[in-house]
C-alpha cells in the first residue's frame, strides 16, 4: 500500500495557535487588568534620566509581558471610575478576538526606560491580553521622544481612540496640562482636550490659589480636578459631604455592574431615558439640573444651547 506523501510546509508560514480559554465567550467575570506601578511623572522622569535617556527612533518589537510596565498617573488620560461599562466591554471584545483568532492586536506604543517599557498607548489592549491569558510576546512600537512628548502623544491618541473620552476625562486631561505650566497656551489645551478656554482660565486661577496653600511635596501632582475644586476653599464645610457623595455614587456603580444593569442602561439610551422617567417622573428634570451646572459638562451644555439656537429654559 502506497504511503501518502506529506505536503511540506512553506517557508515563512506562521502557524496560528488558538489560546486555551474557559468554555464559551469571555465575560466581565474573566476580566483581568494589568497591575499599576503607581509611579508618578517625577519618578518615571528620574528613571529615564538614570537610563540611557529617551529613544530617538521608532522601532517595532516583540516584548515579553514581564518587561511591560503600566504607570497610569503618567500615561493614562482616562479616569478609572468613568465610563466603566463601555471600557470593560471594549476590553472583553478585544480579549475574545484574541482568544478566538490566536492573533495579536495592533501594536501598543511604549516608552523604553532602561530594560523596561512603559505603556504610552494601549492600556485596554494590554488588559485584553491579560483577560485572554495571552502567553506569547506582545507586539509593540517604541516611542521616539522625551517623556513630555510621550505624555502628550498618549493624550492625542486617546482623543482619537475608537472609545471616546468622557467629558470628565477631558477635564482631568486639561487640568494635568495646566499643572505642568510648560507654556502650553489656552487654544492649544482646547485643541488637545476639547475643554473651553474659559474653563482653562478657571483651572489656572484654581492652581494659583492652591499653590498658595501648604501642600505636602508631590501632593499637587496627584491632585485631580474634581479634588481641586473642593480644595480651593478649605473652609468649605461641604468637603466631607462631597466625599460622601462620591463614595455613595461608587457603590451604586458597583451594584449596577454586579447586577449587569449597566449593560442594559447603555444598550438603548432612549429606552433608558424612558425607564428613568417611569421610575420617577421628576427624575429627568432633576438630573438635567444637576448635570447642567457641573463644570465638567460646560462644553456639552454650550453645544446644546448652540444647537437649539436659544437659551435653555428650565
Amino acid at each position: 500500500m502506497a504511503r501518502k506523501s506529506k505536503t511540506p510546509q512553506r517557508a515563512g508560514t506562521l502557524k496560528v495557535m488558538k489560546l486555551k480559554k474557559p468554555s464559551g465567550r469571555l465575560t466581565r467575570r474573566n476580566l483581568c487588568k494589568p497591575e499599576d506601578t503607581g509611579e508618578t511623572r517625577m519618578e518615571v522622569e528620574r528613571a529615564l534620566r538614570a537610563s540611557k535617556g529617551p529613544a530617538n527612533l521608532k522601532e517595532r518589537l516583540e516584548l515579553n509581558r514581564n518587561c511591560i510596565l503600566v504607570a497610569e498617573q503618567v500615561f493614562q488620560w482616562r479616569l478609572l471610575n468613568e465610563d466603566v461599562v463601555n471600557r470593560e466591554d471594549h476590553i472583553i471584545t478585544m480579549a475574545n478576538a484574541v482568544a478566538d483568532s490566536g492573533r495579536p492586536l495592533d501594536p501598543i506604543l511604549v516608552l523604553p526606560v532602561g530594560d523596561k517599557f512603559y505603556v504610552v498607548d494601549g492600556h485596554h489592549r494590554l488588559a485584553a491580553y491579560e483577560t485572554a491569558k495571552w502567553s506569547r510576546k506582545i507586539p509593540a512600537t517604541t516611542f521616539g521622544g522625551t517623556l513630555n512628548d510621550a505624555h502628550r502623544e498618549a493624550l492625542r491618541l486617546n482623543s482619537k481612540n475608537k472609545l471616546p473620552m468622557t467629558n470628565a476625562d477631558k477635564q482631568e486631561a486639561a487640568w494635568k496640562i495646566v499643572k505642568m505650566e510648560d507654556g502650553t497656551t489656552k487654544p492649544q489645551i482646547n485643541e488637545l482636550t476639547g475643554v473651553s478656554t474659559s474653563n482653562v482660565d478657571i483651572m489656572r486661577a484654581a492652581l494659583k490659589r492652591l499653590k498658595g496653600l501648604k501642600n505636602p511635596e508631590g501632593e499637587l501632582e496627584k491632585l485631580t480636578w474634581a479634588q481641586a475644586r473642593r480644595m480651593e476653599w478649605p473652609e468649605d464645610k461641604q468637603f466631607d459631604a462631597d466625599g460622601w457623595k462620591e463614595r455613595k455614587a461608587d457603590l451604586i456603580v458597583e451594584a449596577l455592574l454586579k447586577a449587569n444593569i449597566g449593560f442594559m442602561l447603555k444598550q438603548n439610551y432612549d429606552i433608558t431615558a424612558m425607564a428613568l422617567e417611569r421610575l420617577d417622573a421628576s427624575l429627568p428634570r432633576l438630573l438635567l439640573m444637576e448635570w447642567m451646572f457641573m463644570p465638567e459638562h460646560e462644553d456639552l451644555v454650550e453645544r446644546f444651547i448652540e444647537e437649539r439656537g436659544e437659551p435653555a429654559k428650565f
